[in-house]
């Protein structure tokens, strides 16, 4: 005999735990009607001969469930009834008994399949109720036991046009429901076969598709109906197939059942549900746009979308109108009244000043601020826009010459700072695991006075809305297998104010502070590091260690500014020269001055006349052969401001930290020269 059910074993021990087993024995439901209640007056049911004209008004299945997991109840009284995940509520708080109808269909009146059993999963007592076709009245049992009521004489049960009528009631108690199976004599034909695939993140606001793609139609030749349900009152939604995606909006976070129902050429239905979570979102970021550049509110929809993003929160997202006049340099007047003060509005309108950590700029805004002074850093007012909102708040109280120290004091890096008051790490112990919230952190100035560091500003930006895109698709999907190479291309000789090997500047002996090699090397991390004064290139390099070369995790060098030949396409070399094969997530840091000057190359595969590379090798090159994140400058930062390698790749690599944190905690300077480009929100471990 085939019988369909789910877990039988399981539902009884479950139902065990639910509800004591005692009470009156189950009767076949061809015995003696019993109206529920005895004394009061009887509910009314439909009579037995308009059933089978009720068609879809009642849910029409085949084989054997009932479906009432998952599956709204038809049928039902107006109150007191409700499809809740995992079973059917049936509440008579309301003084009325309720009930459910279902049906099975498939089976031939007269013929050999008939049911001949129904299994009930309860907590408190329902009555089941039978149509019998044979007798003209509906039969009546109390169920005060979970299991299996025996049904003989089924095929008085089997209605003319093949289907089987059951109705549960609550009368005495309210009763929870989680499961209602029918069992029959033999195989009966097959209901659809529902596949709902819904998105892997929901956020709140957001338009998504769902779809049921791979489901079939049963014993029938055709679906001839698809609707969903997403359990938030907004009604059904229909579609002409099972591979027809359909959107659906949730307006508000929360809990929510979506199901879909298939129906076939026969009559019978099947459904699937799941349950599924819907969250605000991201609201840690807020993206900024320009409004009048298609491509960079493109990129931010791509950016903030669920499905090819971060699931940023739908209101997080500000657009400015900036001109192209003013792109990639903004004056600073210009910057103050159409970036800065625009966002403090908005953060200041939403309410969220103190929960935001991080800003994204999208590719269409201005990264420049042009100044004075360009060949003394103590008097220099040039910087990036990014650097100048690290410190929104406090930007028009403190004088724009040189930097804002993101630590104590420069001399110290961060010594005198063991209660964090500064975010850069310094020379503090790397594995302390702290990380940024607004306004925890101070920056100082070089008389002493301190400020709040406000927000940790990123950039995702690249030549074109193909490469932005890509870094964002690079940073999803980065690896975070820990078995990628950190490649170190460095002079000691000629250049000691990097961190990749000691001495370490200002310190001159070896001991006083350990260098990125000899992090790196006590934390086991693959990496190499080159000493002599011959520029790496790659696979044709000497001593690169296998897996050095295709499997490169973070880069830092010194470019063009390397001493000893030369690469032979010059400031192009990261586009030419370069034989290396960077990882998704990879970073880079070079020392070069105006780095993250050119982002709109988008010609960089043809004709490269045009390119404003100011002598230097740029970030972007990176980013367009397959890079993910980097640091760069948009003017001249002096060695003191470019990104100490050492704690940025220790804290991206080993440590785990996202991008935008590791970045910081490796920039000495703010209100300065740098950008930190690339998902912020990116990690490799």
């Amino acid at each position: 005999m085939a019988r369909f059910l789910f877990n039988f074993c399981i539902l009884l021990l479950a139902a065990a735990m639910l509800a004591a087993c005692s009470g009156e024995h189950a009767r076949p439901a061809s015995g003696q009607e019993a109206q529920p209640g005895d004394g009061k007056p009887p509910v009314s049911l439909p009579p037995l001969e308009t059933l089978d004209s009720l068609g879809d008004a009642v849910r029409s299945i085949s084989s054997s469930k009932l479906e009432l997991l998952g599956t709204a109840a038809i049928l039902q009284t107006d109150n007191g009834v409700a499809q809740l995940p995992g079973f059917l509520n049936l509440d008579i708080s309301g003084g009325a008994p309720v009930w459910a109808m279902f049906s099975a269909a498939g089976l031939e009146p007269g013929g050999e399949v008939v049911p001949s059993g129904l299994l009930t999963v309860f907590n408190k007592p329902v009555y089941v109720a039978l149509a019998d076709f044979g007798s003209g009245r509906w039969q009546w049992t109390r169920r005060a036991s979970i299991g299996t009521l025996p049904i003989t004489d089924g095929g008085n049960f089997v209605s003319p046009s093949g289907k089987v009528y059951v109705v549960v009631l609550a009368w005495e108690q309210s009763s929870d429901l989680s499961a209602l199976e029918l069992q029959f004599s033999g195989e009966v034909p097959a209901s659809p076969q529902p596949q709902l695939h819904v998105p892997d993140s929901i956020v709140a606001g957001y338009e998504l598709e769902y779809d049921a793609t791979g489901s079939t139609a049963g014993s029938g030749a055709l679906v001839t109906g698809v609707s969903y349900d997403f359990g938030d009152s907004t009604g059904t939604t229909l579609a002409l197939s099972p591979d027809d995606k359909v959107t659906h909006v949730y307006e508000m976070p929360g809990t929510y059942t979506v199901g879909v129902r298939i129906d076939n050429d026969l009559g019978y239905s099947g459904y699937a549900s799941q349950q599924v979570e819907v969250t605000a979102g991201v609201t840690e970021l807020l993206v900024v746009c320009n409004s009048l550049k298609p491509d960079s509110q493109e990129l931010a929809d791509y950016y903030m979308s669920p499905v090819t993003g971060r699931g940023i929160a739908i209101g997080n997202r500000l657009e400015l109108p900036i001109d192209d006049a003013d792109i990639p340099e903004i004056d600073r007047q210009q910057y103050e009244s159409e970036i800065r003060d625009p966002i403090k509005e908005f953060i200041d309108a939403n309410g969220i000043k103190a929960s935001l950590k991080y800003i994204l700029l999208m590719d269409g805004l201005p990264h420049q601020i042009p100044g004075v002074n360009g060949g003394d850093y103590n008097q220099s007012t040039f910087s990036s826009v990014d650097s100048e909102l690290c410190t929104l708040f406090s930007d028009d109280t403190y004088a724009y010459a040189s930097f804002l120290w993101n630590e104590e004091q420069w001399q110290d890096f961060g010594l005198l700072a063991p209660d964090f008051a500064s975010f850069y790490i310094g020379m503090r112990d790397l594995d302390t695991d702290y990380s940024f919230s607004h306004g925890q952190y101070k920056v100082t100035d070089s008389g002493g006075t301190k400020y709040d560091l406000d927000y940790l500003v990123g950039r995702l930006d690249a030549y074109d809305l193909a490469d932005a895109k890509a870094l964002v698709d690079r940073s999803k999907a980065a690896d975070t297998s820990g078995n990628g190479w950190v490649v170190y291309d460095t002079t000691p000789a000629r250049f000691p104010l990097d961190t990749m090997s000691d001495p370490v500047w200002p310190f001159t002996e070896d001991g006083d502070a350990l260098s990125g090699d000899e992090w790196l090397t006590a934390a086991a991390y693959n990496h190499f590091i080159d000493l002599s004064t011959t520029r790496i290139i790659g696979q044709e390099s000497d001593g690169m260690p296998a897996g050095s070369v295709d499997n490169v995790i973070a880069y830092a060098g010194w470019g063009v500014n390397h001493s000893g030949g030369s690469y032979p396409s010059g400031n192009l070399y990261i586009l030419d020269d370069l034989l290396f094969t960077y990882l998704p997530g990879c970073a880079w840091i070079s020392y070069e001055s105006f780095n993250g000057t050119d982002f709109d190359s988008a010609t960089v595969d043809g004709d490269r006349s045009d390119i404003n590379r100011k002598g230097q090798g740029q970030i972007c090159d990176f980013l367009h052969r397959g890079g993910s994140v980097a640091i760069g400058h948009v003017y001249e930062p002096w060695t003191i401001a470019v990104g100490d390698e050492r704690a940025v790749f220790y804290r991206y690599c080993v440590k785990g930290d996202n991008w935008i944190e590791s970045a910081y905690k490796g920039l000495r300077c703010l209100s300065w020269m740098d950008v930190v480009v690339g998902d912020p929100l990116c990690q490799v471990k």
